[in-house]
Order: C-alpha cells, then structure tokens, then sequence
C-alpha cells in the first residue's frame, strides 16, 4: 500500500492550525500547528514607475553608431534633493573622456532622460511587480527581455519604428521589432530595519541611490552589469533603524540588442503619496499638459492635492502671466502678436502731480515743474496736478515811492533810488530831491552865498554839489546807487542819470551768495528721490544714486523715485517643495527643513519633493524584523509584533506536536484529530461529550464533508 499525506485546517478559538498526517498502513501522527492572524508576508509588492519614451532621431544618446562600455562616474554621487534625477559629473576632471566611453552624445539632452519635456521625450506609467521567495526572504523580478512600451509613445506612430520598407529600425537578436530607446525612475521611500540588501542585474544604465547617496553606479551602453549593496555596510552614510529614507531606481535602455532587468531585494519599500498620474512621489508631470497655448502665460502643472484627479487636474493648471522685466526707463510686457515675446509698454517712471517726466539710462527718471514762468517777470501756477495758470505778471512794487522798481526778464525784479536832477533846469541853484510819502521830485534854490560858493562846479546827473558853509568850499558827490544787494552791481548813467543794479552773473549751476558765485544743488534737483543731486565743480549737474542699504540683510531695500528709500522686511524664498525660507538676523536667507510632523503617534510624515508633505500610518521595526510584523495601535498610541505566519526562512520552525504531549486548549484540536483519525467519527462524538463540549468550533469540512476532489476521507467512516 502507498504512503499517503493528507492535510487539514482545524479553527480553535479563532486559530486555525494545519496539520498534516502521513501514514502507511499503521497511522501515525505528526502535526505541525501554524496559528495565522493575518501575518503573512506579502505575496509581492509593486512598484510604480514613470517611463519617458525617447525617439533617437530627437536624441542621439539613444541607438549611437557604436556600442559603448560599462562607465562609472558619468554621473554625481549624491542625488540633488531638489531636482531629484542624476546630474552629469562636470566635476570629474576626466569627463569628457568619460561622458564619450559612455555614449553621451549630447550632454544637453541628458537632462531629457528622467524629466518630461515635450518634443523630446512621452511620459508613460508601468509597474514592476516583485514576487516574494519564502526560502530567500527576498522579493525578486527578472526579466530577460525587457521591453515593456512596445507601440506605446513615439512607437505608437509606426513611422517611428518602421523603415520605408516596413521592416524594423530596431531589432532583437532574433530580428524582431522591439522598443529599446527609454528611461525609467521610481523614487521609493523604505523604513530601515538594519539588515536590508539589494541586488542588481541588467542594461544599459543602472543607477540606485539610497539616501541620496550613489550606490549602484552601472553607467553606458553596456552588456548585463551587476551590482550589491548591503545597506549596513556599504553606504557612507550610516543609516538609523526605524527612520525612512529614500531609494531612487533610474533605468535606461538605450541601445539594440538586448535589454535585463533582474532584481531582488529584502529591502521593505513603500509609497507614502501618489500623484494623481498615479506615480509614487511623483509632481503629476508624467500625465499632464497644461499648455493653454497662450505664448504670455507660464504653465505649469499643479501639485498633488486631495480632490486633484488624473481627469480634473486641468481645472486646477496654474497659467500664470509672464512679466517682463523692466528697465530704468520703461517697463515691457509680452506680446501675443509676437509670439511671447516682451515689447516696450509706458514709462518706468511713476507720475508726480505738476511734473513733466523724463528718463535717461544714465541718470534715471527725472522731473522738472509742468508750470514755468515764461521770464523772471512772470509766474504761473499749477492747478489740479495736470494744468497751469495763465502767465501773469509779477509784482515788484515794494511801495517806496522814491525808488523805481521794474523787472528784468533775466534776472527778475530790480529797484533803484529815484533820480530827480532835471537836465533841462539851467539855474545852477536848484536842486532837486525826492519826497519822501509822496514820491514828487522837488528842489530848493541855494542861498545867493551858497549857490556863488558851487557855481563853477559843473556835477553830472550822477552827482549832486553841495556848499559846505563851514568852509565855504563846494563838494560834489555822487547820488546813492546801491541796492543794498551784494549779488547787483550798481552804477549810474552820467549822461541821463539812470541807475541800473545789474545781477552778478554765475556760470551753469552756480547762484550768487553774498557777492560770489557758489554752486547751488538746488538748481539741479530733477524731482527723484533716487538720486543725490549735486552741482559739480565744473559747475554742472550730477546725479548719484542714493544708497538705500540699512546694513540689514533681512530687509528689502529698493528706491521709489517719488517716496524714496523703502526697507521692507525680505520674504526668503522657499527651495523646493522641502525647505522653508527664513530670514537669520544678521545673516540673510537661509533655508531650514518643513516640519511636517502631525504630533500622532501612528502617524509617520516626510517632505517629498514635489508634493511637499505626505503622512502615513508608521512603520513599527521590531527588534527581530526578518521574523516579526510591527503594526501600530492608534487606541493604545503604541508599536504591537507578532511573529509572521508562515515563519520567513532563517526563522525557529512551527512547533512541531505529537500524541504524547498533548496538553490545554491550544492542542485540543490535535487530540481531537487524533481521536478521530483512531475512532472513527463516533469515537470523536464520544470523546467530545466526555469534554463537556469545551472544543466550541472545528471546522467540519476535512472531517465530515467528501473530498472536493472526488478523493477518499479516510476520517469520513
């Protein structure tokens, strides 16, 4: 007779425990009890990736003339935190060497690989499934002919794989048609449990960062390539137990014939936050156009928000209107007509109320007076900032009726003493002065005495002649011509008697100030407050900017022509999605990481760039993590393990039991097996009663209930 195996699941008090019977003629009985709660490992995870299609007519660093090499170094060691995709290495002072071994053709174009960007590159998803292997404890996913956007992207348009002929431009070594020109990234995030590894193998290039640090670096066109890391000890920077870090996984297949991917991993990763393209971590640009197809708007897509939907996201497109950037004089804006670009529009200067404005590169705006009297001896007024008062004379009748008063349009108002000598008078004794109150000229006639006494004196009609009867001799002087204004010079007409107080005359942007010429800054005022005007000693203007640094490097500081220096507080800019600007006291702008914590227990959070926070329940490590599965208890605020069931390899084995150590409830549904698989279902029922029914639930289908299969239940009579 043959050996025999048959195997059962019985449920006692909500376990279920296998067991297995193997017997040849005398039973025997071996039971391996297995208690499941749910604690299995996961069959397979996924991972989401974004695929970006490349056409190598577009991009000459796919299907290059020749095959190239393995080439490390052709990128950075640590992956920018902000752009997050690998950048070349400039630094390497080999790199032109390095960059040709490893078929880059077009340095450029590099940057085309891992990042959407229209005309060059078609963003698709695809995920890659990793199966777990029990005996490894590994998750593992090989595939030997890896092609998976055949007729999807550019290859959806057969032109752009096919000749004129029909046939293949690209081809298998089996010369079949498949699509070897594209870049896949998948940026992963794992919660470190200290013993984690990761094996690579495949084409063309292969990079793996961890933590932002470089650690699988299989760059160029190149044959299948391995690599492994061993995350404990290979990283330069030590990771923490129970902290989430990220992995970023960058794949490119860029040349003809083959095409390997092979990886396993026990490295536990997971996904946070989805975009709403569906990508982990990803900015929803690998399935959105927001190009409104307006050349005077910057389109860009929105970031990953709840309510944002692969079919909404458009009623969300941030279109913003471009500005242009203005100069000292005029301010731009963009043009439809011309295609987006930026055409002059208006003054940069703002308008001053009663104010012509004017503008130079060198000098900056500049205002002079919109109303300007048409000489010295007129004046006009400004009336609601825009208009001016007819030219009226001015006034320069000071009321001294003994002075003449006029204007000069040069130099404005003039006065000078009333000259009263009378030409036509031939009585040498008369003389004549002014009254004073009533302004009339009037003489006197000299004494006989004192008129004899000046008779040969013969004064001009600048002077008077005067008999000083003390000394009976006549004197003659000159009439007063001053105008007490030092900045005059006064003088008198001989012949007529006129008196003129002519003004000093001062060069450019000099005045006269007590008699000598001095420049005068107010003569050059052109109305900014943005600049320092100053009358030069070649006596014209200059115009110096005014310095509106207040030595704090927290402040905006800027010029307002019309109001002057403004120090408004700095706003520092954000980088990225992951760190705040702040302003430090003394320092400037500086950048400090977002705080995205929640203050829950069960609730884990991290910045993503891209999307910026993103929470998710946490991740309990166990201090035996190959064997356990932590869960958090949002009741309890606490990490809670269980062992996996079945145990992973490496863990201790399930108990095994045996008729002879048959003890409490735990193994009561062995015994009751036991006693079935010898008595029969009646010895059962029996032994059952003797128990007072204390078995409360086995499940009656291996025991009572035929064989689905058609087989035989040897426990069934």
């Amino acid at each position: 007779m043959g050996l025999k195996e048959y195997t059962w699941n019985i449920w006692v008090c909500g376990f279920v425990f296998k067991i297995t019977i193997t017997y040849l003629m005398v039973i025997s009985i071996s039971c391996n009890i297995v208690i499941s709660q749910n604690n299995a490992q996961p069959s397979t995870f996924t991972i989401t990736s974004r695929i970006f299609d490349q056409l190598p007519r577009l991009n000459p660093n796919f299907e290059t003339p020749e095959y190239g090499q393995l080439t490390p170094g052709l990128i950075n060691n640590i992956l920018d935190p902000i752009k997050r995709v690998p950048q070349l290495n400039y630094a390497n002072p080999n790199w032109q060497n390095t960059f040709a071994h490893g078929m880059i053709k077009n340095a450029t174009l590099f940057n085309t690989f891992f990042i959407n960007t229209p005309g060059i590159n078609k963003p698709l998803t695809f995920n890659i499934t990793l199966t777990l292997n029990p005996s490894a404890g590994t998750y593992g996913y090989d595939n030997q002919t890896f092609f998976p956007i055949n007729r999807l992207g550019w290859d959806s348009t057969p032109s752009n794989y096919l000749d004129s002929n029909g046939q293949p431009l690209y081809k298998d070594t089996n010369g079949n048609y498949e699509n070897f020109h594209f870049c896949l990234v998948s940026n992963m995030f794992f919660t470190y449990q200290g013993y984690e590894v990761f094996n690579f193998r495949g084409d063309d290039d292969v990079w793996v960062f961890i933590n932002n640090e470089l650690v699988v670096d299989l760059g160029g066109l190149h044959p299948a390539a391995q690599a492994s890391v061993n995350l404990q000890t290979d990283l330069k920077t030590k990771l923490v137990v129970k902290q989430t870090y990220t992995l970023d996984f960058f794949y490119c297949e860029r040349h003809t014939d083959t095409s390997t991917m092979k990886m396993d991993t026990n490295i536990q990763i997971f996904c946070p936050a989805y975009d709403y393209c569906g990508v982990c971590g990803g900015d929803g640009t690998s399935c959105c156009n927001c190009d409104d197809g307006n050349p005077c708007t910057d389109d860009s897509c929105p970031k990953p928000a709840p309510g944002i939907t692969k079919d909404n996201y458009k009623d969300f497109c941030n279109n913003i209107p471009r500005t242009c950037a203005s100069d000292t004089c005029n301010n731009y804006v963009c043009s439809k007509a011309n295609n987006g670009q930026c055409v002059q529009s208006g003054s940069a200067c703002p308008n001053q109320d009663c104010k012509v404005t004017s503008c130079t590169q060198k000098n900056g705006c500049q205002y002079t007076d919109l109303c300007v009297a048409q000489d010295k001896c007129h004046s006009t007024q400004c009336v609601n900032g825009t208009s001016c008062t007819p030219q009226t004379a001015i006034q320069c009748d000071q009321g001294n009726k003994c002075m003449n008063y006029g204007c000069d349009p040069n130099t404005g108002c003039t006065s000078s003493p009333k000259n009263c000598a009378n030409p036509s008078d031939t009585n040498p004794c008369n003389q004549y002065y002014c009254e004073a109150g009533t302004g009339l000229c009037k003489f006197i006639t000299l004494s006989d005495s004192d008129c004899a006494c000046c008779k040969d004196a013969k004064p001009n009609l600048c002077q008077v002649a005067k008999c000083d009867s003390s000394s009976g001799k006549c004197n003659v002087s000159n009439i007063t011509v001053d105008d007490n204004n030092p900045c005059t010079t006064d003088s008198c007409d001989p012949a007529t008697g006129q008196i003129t107080n002519k003004p000093i005359p001062c060069a450019g942007c000099q005045n006269c100030q007590g008699g000598t010429c001095v420049g005068n800054d107010t003569l050059c005022s052109d109305g900014n407050m943005c600049s320092i005007d100053k009358c030069a000693l070649n006596n014209t203007c200059s115009f110096t900017p005014v310095n509106c640094d207040d030595n704090d490097p927290c402040t905006e500081d800027t010029c307002d022509p019309v109001h002057g220096c403004q120090h408004n507080k700095k706003v520092c800019p954000d980088v990225g999605d992951c760190q705040v600007g702040v302003c430090v006291a003394g320092v400037g702008c500086s950048t400090v990481e977002r705080n995205c914590s929640t203050g829950l227990f069960c609730t884990d959070s991290l910045c993503i760039q891209g999307i910026g926070c993103a929470n998710f329940t946490r991740n309990c490590v166990s201090d035996n993590p190959k064997c356990q599965k932590g869960t958090c208890n949002i009741e309890k605020q606490e990490c809670e393990f269980v062992d996996y069931s079945p145990k992973p390899f490496g863990c201790n084995k399930a108990a095994v039991i045996s008729t002879g150590v048959i003890a409490g409830v735990v193994v009561a549904g062995a015994v009751a097996l036991a006693i079935a698989v010898f008595g029969g279902k009646k010895g059962y029922d029996a032994w059952k009663n003797s128990r007072n029914n204390a078995v409360t639930n086995l499940n009656n289908n291996p025991l009572y209930t035929a064989n689905p299969n058609g087989g035989a239940n040897p426990l069934y009579e």
